[in-house]
């Protein structure tokens, strides 16, 4: 259990996959990558980990009956609520077998979530892997910018995607008068290595605070940089600001009062920036095209509003909106909150809420302020993005953040 688990965290960068394609991956006769059913290196880890895991644990632990019926620690009547909400979001859905595979990587992502934190040496497995996760991505991303292009070679193995400035779908910024690809590491998008940086870097922070580590957070900003992220930028800012205006208080009541003002703010401003996007001017079409994603996004929510179009079914119903300007652009909407309005609904929204309340009040109670720190990145960047839902990477490494704040001491 030690080295998969170690062997996992190391891994949480890599895409190595292999893509399926059913029926349902398709639109307009192109392959969409977010519907096809993949398995990426980490599954097999994951799924090792599990088949470990359960078969270790006495059923007396997998099943209680003392007190009510409880499964891995949850309640039987909450299990049961779940099961019918899932049943409902599947089968009321556009394309069932898309949800059914959506939820089943929930329950995936759960199991794992119950595993990491019941493991008493979380602490000792992220202090010794996650530096090295960090670095090497933070180098791959380095040498690709200088390179402006992919490496190749082995680190095709670690999920390197080809990258020339020319191909289709390939991201692009403008420094000064010059094109340049940003840095993309193994991940699919240079947003989604920005927000693993940040996130990855906090945790460690929270961890182990050294020498090593102070260098490991220089290469991991540098390759920040050259992400060219702005949602990660001003994440990054708002992380700084969070963390020096907590030090200067000194109080537990202010420092409660302060940070539960600012988990509120943001929520807050989740809920204002699709409507701050839609009337700022812009020429960019990447940001008319999100606040069309999340206008669309919107208008999903209102025709199944208590539990959704179905998990994974944002694109399906979009495809079938006769909106010829997203033909090219076939994407989530990049809200994590309106996302999971449309595919999920006023419940699973409801409970995404509560799961981040009690996460950051825990953090608050315990003084875990990188935790704290990294809920908030994670709401911030959720609400200009749809990564930590939909990667694979980012959805380990949340993962990682919840087992870490509701590890058992």
């Amino acid at each position: 259990m030690k080295l998969l688990i170690q062997l996992l965290i190391l891994l949480l960068p890599s895409q190595l996959s292999k893509h399926f394609w059913p029926e349902f991956a398709f639109i307009y006769g192109r392959r969409i990558d977010y519907l096809a059913p993949t398995l990426y290196l980490s599954d097999i880890l994951v799924l090792v980990i599990l088949l470990v895991y359960f078969f270790k644990q006495k059923k007396s632990t997998l099943l209680t009956v003392s007190g009510g019926f409880s499964l891995v620690g949850i309640p039987f009547k909450l299990t049961f609520a779940g099961t019918v909400y899932c049943l409902l979001n599947i089968f009321l859905s556009l394309q069932p077998w898309l949800a059914f595979y959506g939820w089943l990587r929930i329950l995936v992502l759960l199991g794992l979530f119950i595993v990491l934190k019941n493991y008493n040496y979380l602490l000792r497995a992220i202090r010794d892997m996650l530096p090295v996760a960090l670095f090497y991505s933070s180098i791959i991303a380095l040498v690709q910018f200088i390179k402006q292009a992919s490496i190749g070679g082995w680190f095709y193995w670690l999920g390197e995607r080809q990258l020339v400035l020319g191909l289709p779908g390939i991201a692009r910024e403008l420094v000064g008068t010059q094109v340049v690809l940003p840095a993309y590491a193994t991940f699919s998008h240079p947003n989604s290595l920005a927000g693993f940086l940040l996130l990855g870097s906090l945790i460690l922070a929270q961890i182990n605070l050294s020498f090593l580590t102070l260098m490991v957070f220089v290469a991991a900003l540098i390759a920040l940089v050259i992400t060219f992220s702005y949602t990660a930028f001003c994440g990054l800012c708002l992380a700084l600001l969070f963390l020096i205006l907590i030090s200067w208080l000194k109080k537990p009541r202010q420092q409660k009062f302060f940070s539960y003002s600012i988990f509120a703010g943001l929520l807050l401003l989740a809920i204002l920036i699709p409507a701050v996007l839609r009337y700022l001017p812009s020429t960019q079409v990447s940001v008319q095209r999100r606040v069309e994603l999340n206008q669309l996004g919107w208008q999903a929510f209102q025709t199944q509003p208590v539990w959704g179009i179905g998990w994974l079914n944002f694109i399906p119903w979009l495809s079938q909106q006769n909106i010829q300007i997203l033909e090219l652009w076939l994407q989530p909407a990049h809200h994590v909150f309106i996302l999971l309005l449309a595919e999920v609904g006023l419940i699973g929204l409801g409970l995404v809420l509560i799961l981040l309340f009690k996460s950051f009040k825990r953090t608050i109670k315990q003084q875990n302020w990188f935790l704290a720190a990294g809920l908030l990145v994670v709401v911030f960047t959720g609400s200009l993005d749809h990564y930590w839902l939909t990667l694979i990477q980012n959805r380990l490494l949340l993962v990682l953040l919840f087992a870490l704040i509701w590890r058992n001491p």
